[in-house]
C-alpha cells in the first residue's frame, strides 16, 4: 500500500490533535498554536509509508512502544480505516493520565503502562505481554532516550510473530549540523541544561544518538535483519496548516543553503533516519554480545563484535 503526500496531506489536514500536542509558551515562538503532526511531518509522513508499505495483509496486531502522546497510533488508525485495514492497536508506556487513557479507550487502544528502564539483565520481560503476540512494533523517536536499548530490542524481539516488523526512527548522529559543531570545538551532545543531571521526570533528554551501522547492530544481535533504511531530513517546526492548507515555512539563511546542497548529494548527513526490521528464526549457530562485569570477557566481546 503506497501512501503519497497528496493522500498523506489530505488525511492530516482532516486531522484533529490531541489538545496536549499543541504548543502553548514555547521559547521557540514560532512553534506556538502548532501541534506535533505538522511540526514533524516529514517524520510522520514516512513512518505511515513505511508502515503500510511494510504490512502484508489487513488485520495486523500493533504495539506503539513508548506511545505518549498518541499521535502515531491515532493517525495509523485514521489511514487504517481510509484502507479499510483492520488493524487493532495496543501502547506501551510511562506518565498516562486519566484524559490520555480515556482518548485512548474512545480509539479502541489498550495501554500498558511499564518503563522500558526496569528491563535488565535479571528482568527482561514487560509484564502482561505475549510472546509471539503482534505483527508490528513502532519505536519511534524513543530509542535515543534509553540507557539500554540492546535489552529492550531483545524483548521486542520476544513480542513479535515470526517475521513480524520493528520500525525505528531516531536522530542521525552523524548529521550535518553535528559536523558544523565539531568544526566549531563545539559538543554533539545533549546540551548540559537539557540532560539528565538537572532532570528526571517522566519525559526522558537523549542518552545516545546512533549512526546507521549501530542501529542495524543492535538488530541484528537481537535476531533482527534490515529491510530498509532511509536518511530524511525532518525540517522540524516549518510546517503548519492554515485554513485548510499546509503551508512549509521557509528557511532563508546562508547555512540552511549550504546545508541543503551538502546533503542534497550526501544523505548519510541528514538529520533523522528510519529503518524497518524484520524478526527471522535464530539458527543453531547463532551468538551475540552479552553484558558482562568481567574484563577478559568484555575484551573478547570488542574484538568478536566489532563494528568498523
Amino acid at each position: 500500500m503506497n501512501i503519497t503526500k497528496k493522500l498523506f496531506n489530505y488525511i492530516i489536514l482532516k486531522f484533529e490533535p490531541f489538545i496536549w500536542t499543541v504548543i502553548k509558551n514555547h521559547p521557540s515562538t514560532y512553534l506556538n498554536g502548532n501541534n506535533q503532526l505538522f511540526i514533524n511531518y516529514e517524520r510522520f509522513f514516512l513512518i505511515s509509508k513505511f508502515f503500510f508499505k511494510n504490512l502484508i495483509k489487513k488485520n495486523n496486531k500493533v504495539l506503539d512502544v513508548g506511545i505518549y502522546p498518541g499521535t502515531t497510533v491515532k493517525l495509523l488508525q485514521e489511514l487504517s480505516n481510509h484502507f479499510k485495514f483492520k488493524n487493532s492497536f495496543d501502547g506501551l508506556g510511562i506518565g498516562f493520565d486519566s484524559q490520555f487513557k480515556n482518548e485512548m479507550k474512545k480509539i479502541d487502544v489498550n495501554l500498558y503502562e511499564f518503563d522500558l528502564e526496569n528491563l535488565n539483565d535479571q528482568f527482561k520481560k514487560i509484564p502482561k505481554l505475549k510472546s509471539d503476540n503482534y505483527d508490528f512494533i513502532i519505536l519511534t523517536d524513543v530509542i535515543e532516550h534509553l540507557q539500554n536499548p540492546y535489552i529492550i530490542l531483545g524483548e521486542l524481539y520476544r513480542l513479535l510473530k515470526k517475521n513480524g516488523k520493528l520500525m525505528i526512527s531516531t536522530d542521525n548522529v552523524s548529521r550535518f549540523d553535528h559536523l558544523i559543531s565539531l568544526l566549531k570545538g563545539r559538543s554533539t551532545y545533549v546540551p548540559l541544561l537539557e540532560s539528565n543531571m538537572f532532570y528526571s521526570g517522566d519525559w526522558r533528554p537523549h542518552f545516545r544518538e546512533y549512526d546507521k551501522m549501530e542501529l542495524i547492530k543492535l538488530g541484528t544481535w537481537n535476531g533482527f535483519k534490515l529491510i530498509e533504511h532511509k536518511y530524511y531530513e525532518s525540517y522540524f517546526g516549518t510546517y503548519f496548516k492554515i485554513g485548510n492548507k499546509l503551508i512549509k515555512r521557509k528557511k532563508i539563511s546562508l547555512y540552511h543553503f549550504v546545508k541543503k546542497i551538502f546533503i542534497k548529494t550526501n544523505h548519510k548527513f541528514m538529520d533523522n533516519q528510519i529503518l524497518i526490521l524484520e524478526k527471522v528464526e535464530l539458527s543453531k549457530n547463532f551468538s551475540k554480545p552479552n553484558h558482562t562485569s568481567d574484563d577478559l570477557k568484555w575484551n573478547e566481546t570488542r574484538k568478536k563484535f566489532k563494528i568498523y
